[in-house]
This record gives C-alpha cells, structure tokens and sequence, in this order.
C-alpha cells in the first residue's frame, strides 16, 4: 500500500497502488507484413499507447478507437512479437 496525503486537510490515507496507475497490455506473435493491431481498450488519448517490437519501442498511428498501426514503413517478420502497453 501507499501513504497519500489529502492537500487540504493533510490526513493521510492508505490507497492500493494499482488504483494509481493501470496498466493494460496485450502481446502479439505476427505474421509476415503485418502492421495494424487491436489495442487493449479504447484509445482516449493517444499518447498513453505504447508499442513495443521485439522489446524495442517504435511509433504507431491512431487509425480508430481500437487500432494502431505501426510507423511508417515498419512491417513485422514471422514470429515477431508485438507488445502493446496502454495506460490509463
């Protein structure tokens, strides 16, 4: 747990960590070409997306509320592994 610290009042209070920050994350294995993905959730803000090609960070493209398409001019190998990390 963490110790929070109300600013007005200065009660402190014990919050779970995973109420602070929630990660999502969905792992793919591509096939030859391939280059859009289905994100986890819906994209509210796409600078909270983060996509990942074998453990390397790239950039992608919002193309709608679920999917990404890797930079331009990136295609995936058989068997690479796609990581895609959303935050909230």
């Amino acid at each position: 747990e963490l110790v929070s610290i109300d600013p007005t009042t200065g009660v402190l209070s014990k919050i779970n960590p995973s109420s602070v920050v929630v990660i999502k994350e969905v792992v793919y294995t591509a096939n030859a070409d391939e280059n859009q993905f289905i994100t986890p959730k819906s994209i509210t803000d796409i600078n909270k997306v983060s996509v990942y090609r074998n453990g390397v960070r790239i950039g992608l493209t919002k193309l709608d509320s679920t999917h990404i398409q890797l930079e331009t001019g990136v295609f995936c190998d058989v068997n690479d592994e796609i990581r895609i990390v959303q935050y909230d």
